[in-house]
């Protein structure tokens, strides 16, 4: 799935990006102390209950984190909303929505009911938005992401955690940033200007040096990482059994390219997540939108004319994800790339 980089700014209006009502009569699904939402996308009742497994507190979400975010400033106007939220209202597309709200406030820390996080903090830029004609105050979306930084570092957001990843604050680190610089333009020397003094500057420069532009999910983040870690940087596997094969893969000088288009003629096919160009091998990750009918039709298609054109294409997804290398192992071998 694409997707285009939303443009953001001082004073627009979120209204096409926070799908949603509030009222107070008690209608709908309740998300703060005084307001209850509806007209939202609904999310599934498995992935609400697959999320609540990795929240730090277990907390489970049936509301998008945007909604909830605006229903939170209403009930604290001397408030600012701030990371993962702020990013949300902004447009962000994963991550926030099995996240606690967070706002900034001047006066302490508050408590955890409904969800929401008061984080005694003072935003460094505040920008006001509007939705539905009301206003909101919320973090600049560098700060956000830095904010949203801190609070991965203090436990307060978790998403999951495959079982081969050895830093899964790390994980989360960089997919976040990932998806900020993908989808809402934020640039990598804007947060390592925004985070000096704020979060520890050899944790952010870890996290810049892993993060890349280019990933439309935090799954292919995912997926990137792991390639990374089989090839380049065994470190960030925690995983015992994977010691021999980045032993037998590492030799191999294998680079993957990120978001390699294929053509044929002027008509662009697809284009693959990761690819080892010299090899013809591409590596495709299928979210959840991609077991339509359609869709699959489509993929089958696509896979097709990769094979005409000599291309081998590996696709996986959530439940798959995690044999990749030694899929790959096994390909390259057949290849006569390694031993």
């Amino acid at each position: 799935m694409a997707f285009t980089q939303l443009p953001c700014s001082d004073e627009m209006d979120i209204t096409g990006r926070v799908p949603g009502r509030l009222n107070q009569e008690g209608t709908g699904v309740r998300v703060s102390p005084a307001w209850w939402a509806t007209h939202f996308p609904v999310r599934a009742q498995e992935l609400i209950h697959h999320d609540a497994r990795f929240h730090p507190r277990r907390h489970m979400h049936d509301a998008p984190a945007g909604i909830r975010a605006i229903a939170h400033a209403h009930d604290n106007p001397e408030c600012v909303v701030s990371g993962v939220s702020a990013l949300a209202l902004l447009g962000l597309p994963f991550l926030a929505d099995s996240c606690d709200a967070t706002v900034n406030t001047s006066a302490g820390d508050g408590d955890r009911e409904w969800g929401l996080v008061r984080r005694r903090r003072k935003a460094k830029r505040t920008w006001t938005v509007r939705w539905r004609g009301t206003n909101i105050p919320l973090s600049q979306p560098t700060d956000a992401v830095v904010e949203a930084l801190q609070d991965i570092r203090d436990g307060i957001h978790g998403w999951a955690t495959p079982t081969w990843v050895s830093d899964a604050q790390l994980l989360w680190a960089v997919q976040l940033v990932d998806a900020a610089r993908r989808h809402l333009g934020v640039s990598e020397p804007a947060i390592l200007r925004a985070a000096r003094g704020r979060v520890n500057r050899q944790w952010v420069t870890k996290v810049l040096a892993l993060s890349r532009q280019l990933a439309d999910s935090p799954k292919e983040t995912e997926m990137r990482l792991m390639c990374t870690a089989l090839v380049k940087d065994p470190r960030l596997a925690g995983a015992a059994e994977w010691a021999q094969l980045c032993v037998k893969l590492r030799p191999a000088g294998l680079v993957f390219i990120e978001q390699v288009p294929l053509f044929d003629g002027e008509r662009l096919i697809t284009t693959f997540d990761l690819a080892l160009v010299d090899l013809k091998i591409a590596l495709m990750y299928d979210g959840g939108h991609h077991l339509s009918r359609n869709q699959r039709d489509k993929d089958f298609r696509i896979s097709l004319e990769c094979q005409l054109q000599g291309w081998t294409v590996v696709r996986v997804s959530a439940g798959t994800l995690e044999q990749l290398p030694w899929v790959l192992f096994r390909l390259l071998k057949s290849r006569g790339v390694v031993g």
